[in-house]
């Protein structure tokens, strides 16, 4: 799976990084088949912070988009709306 990080109004420390890339590492778990990951954090006005993921799979484009008050917050409701989906996704292959 290749994972690519992109800040956009922000500099993200190596810390948030790893942060990051650990989260992920739950949705390879989830379903094995993903080709590629994008995630996009960005500063928005007022303090806040958005997260949008972006998921390759076979045949399909998965994307989910997020925004919280803290950094860590963004990334974590980020990563769990992301895993239903996946879900979602993988129990329509099965039907």
């Amino acid at each position: 799976m290749r994972v690519e990080i992109t800040a956009r109004h922000i500099d993200l420390s190596q810390n948030l990084k790893e942060y990051i890339e650990s989260e992920l590492e739950r949705l390879s778990k989830i379903y094995d088949r993903i080709i590629d990951v994008q995630v996009i954090f960005e500063t928005e006005a007022h303090s806040q912070y958005g997260v949008e993921i972006i998921i390759n799979v076979p045949k399909k484009q998965l994307v989910i988009k997020q925004k919280a008050d803290n950094e860590t917050k963004a990334i974590d409701e980020a990563i769990e709306k992301m895993v239903r989906q996946l879900k979602k996704y993988k129990e329509k292959l099965r039907q």
